[in-house]
């Protein structure tokens, strides 16, 4: 781990402390699963997202919480579910987190040059930073605007 970041992990403790917020959270999505199995399915993968797996990936995530390695595959893949209804209601939830409906969530993506072949997710591709393809890491960072700033721009042209 590099120097300076921490890990967010779960035990056993901590999930059933977090068990009711997560409920909560879930109940607001469940609905959106067009199936009957969608959001028993759901549920135990969210649980297992929140697990302190090493390598936290769908499969080793289907493991921990004893799903068959095909059904987890099934559900991320195939299952239907009302994606606009879904995004509608994250935004919602989104909305109640800011304190705000007209806020702005501004999530910014950079990439940077990585050398050598220890770290995960590093691969060969085109980065702005850089200027060019070559191997480069993300990274995903929240700018907070300063506190007295009414007004702030999203870079965007309205032209």
């Amino acid at each position: 781990m590099a120097p300076g970041t921490t890990t967010l992990a779960m035990n056993a403790a901590d999930l059933e402390a977090a068990t009711p917020e997560l409920e909560r959270f879930h109940q607001r999505f469940a609905g959106f699963c067009c199936r009957t199995e969608g959001p028993a399915a759901s549920r135990r993968y969210l649980t297992g997202l929140m697990l302190p797996i090493e390598r936290r990936n769908a499969d080793n995530v289907a493991e921990q919480v004893g799903v068959p390695i095909r059904l987890r595959q099934d559900f991320l893949s195939d299952s239907p579910w009302d994606a606009e209804a879904g995004i509608d209601e994250l935004q919602r939830l989104v909305g109640e987190h800011l304190g705000s409906t007209s806020g702005v969530l501004i999530l910014e993506d950079t990439g940077f040059a990585k050398k050598g072949t220890q770290s995960a997710g590093v691969g060969r591709q085109y980065s702005g930073t850089l200027g060019a393809g070559g191997t480069a890491k993300w990274e995903c960072s929240w700018p907070t605007p300063p506190a007295s700033a009414t007004r702030w721009s999203t870079g965007a042209s309205t032209s």
